[in-house]
């Protein structure tokens, strides 16, 4: 089984080949960055879990906190969320209201590529950035369900892929 501190050297090798920023810790496997996307500037955890197999996660947290009162909503706006999503979801903190997107796989005795990183990498940071839309319009709209928020959202995504080719 590889250890948890290659993994972490060999994604660290990854961002610097690809030019972008990183901190890593000292104290644990894990490194963090940031991104711009469409709706807000996302921070990006990246670590690697022991277990029975090494686990990779990338962890994508949303700019916004979901208030106390609407926290029930929004754990509903995650489960719907989540029933579309085949590779990853997202996670509610009940006790102060953080959102992410986790996406992992798991490493086991070979070594990951920078492909299978940057897949990884890139599909948490959009998944966040299309979703974290409607968590926004589900903080700002008190008249707005759960239902609506997440429907709206998939909806115009939809449309937005008519008529493209598949690639």
């Amino acid at each position: 089984m590889l250890d948890t501190e290659s993994v972490i050297a060999r994604i660290a090798q990854y961002l610097d080949e690809d030019g972008l920023a990183y901190h890593k810790w000292d104290d644990e496997p894990k490194l963090e960055s940031g991104f711009q996307g469409r709706n807000g500037h996302y921070r990006v955890v990246i670590r690697t879990l022991d277990g029975p197999t090494t686990i990779l996660q990338v962890a994508v947290l949303l700019p916004d906190v979901a208030p106390k009162k609407l926290r029930g909503s929004m754990a509903e706006a995650v489960v719907r969320a989540n029933y579309r999503l085949w590779a990853g979801h997202f996670d509610l903190d009940m006790s102060d209201g953080e959102l992410r997107f986790c996406a992992a796989m798991p490493v086991a005795d070979s070594t990951v590529t920078h492909d299978q990183f940057m897949h990884l990498f890139a599909g948490a940071t959009f998944y966040a950035d299309q979703y974290d839309r409607a968590f926004k319009r589900l903080i700002c709209d008190a008249d707005l369900s759960p239902a609506q928020a997440i429907a709206e959202l998939e909806m115009a995504w939809a449309e937005a892929q008519k008529g493209k080719e598949p690639e």
